[in-house]
């Protein structure tokens, strides 16, 4: 009986805590630097459905190639009929531009 009160009290107190209106709105800092992990020796595929690489028309991303020549002819693979692919190493997600970011771009025409 006593264990049951008991519980009855904490989920009460639960509730109350809960719905009292003293929480913060403001957002809360980390209390310390979360690591940005990136993989600078993979290749990523980036596979678009237009003729030349338009970052509105990607169709697939494809991410862990070891190898930029593994990456080339996997994308020359997915665009043989139609679209156009790129192969980028060392990419992130650029938070300000929206859109992946690499250190080396490559495509069937050479890199840059």
């Amino acid at each position: 009986m006593k264990i049951a009160i008991m519980i009855g009290l904490l989920i009460i107190a639960g509730f109350v805590l809960l719905f009292s209106g003293t929480r913060s709105t403001q957002p809360v800092e980390p209390a310390f630097e979360v690591p940005v992990f990136q993989k600078t020796d993979e290749w990523t595929l980036f596979v678009y459905k237009s003729e030349t690489p338009d970052i509105t028309e990607q169709k697939y991303v494809i991410e862990d190639y070891p190898s930029k020549r593994e990456c080339i002819e996997r994308g020359i693979d997915y665009t043989k009929l139609s679209g156009s692919f790129e192969c980028g190493k060392g990419c992130r997600f650029e938070t300000a531009l929206n859109e992946q970011v690499c250190k080396q771009v490559c495509n069937r025409k050479g890199c840059r």
